[in-house]
């Protein structure tokens, strides 16, 4: 399943569907951030609403929407080998 997986993964990030839908998360929420954050405070000040509470809940949203986008590269390195250290050489310098 370890190797089916790594090759979705591995298809899905250089997929140009998934490139456009990380361009436009980077657009809507890295550089939309601080525009997101100004809404939320003037959404929050004209109901007369906490505007911390707003903010935060912008800024939580955005963390989430990241660790979303992140996910797909983290568990494809997770599941990559990763080359093999040449103990040869290793050991020669001193160990590890």
């Amino acid at each position: 399943m370890s190797d089916q997986l790594r090759e979705a993964l591995d298809d899905l990030a250089r997929h140009p569907g998934w490139l456009w839908f990380l361009g436009e998360a980077k657009r809507e929420w890295g550089e939309g951030y601080g525009r997101k954050v100004k809404l939320a405070i003037m959404k929050a000040q004209s109901e007369k609403q906490d505007v911390v509470s707003a903010v935060l809940a912008v800024d939580y949203a955005n963390d989430e929407i990241n660790r979303l986008l992140d996910r797909p590269r983290e568990e494809l390195a997770k599941l990559t080998p990763k080359k093999d250290v040449d103990m040869v050489t290793v050991m020669s310098r001193g160990g590890l």
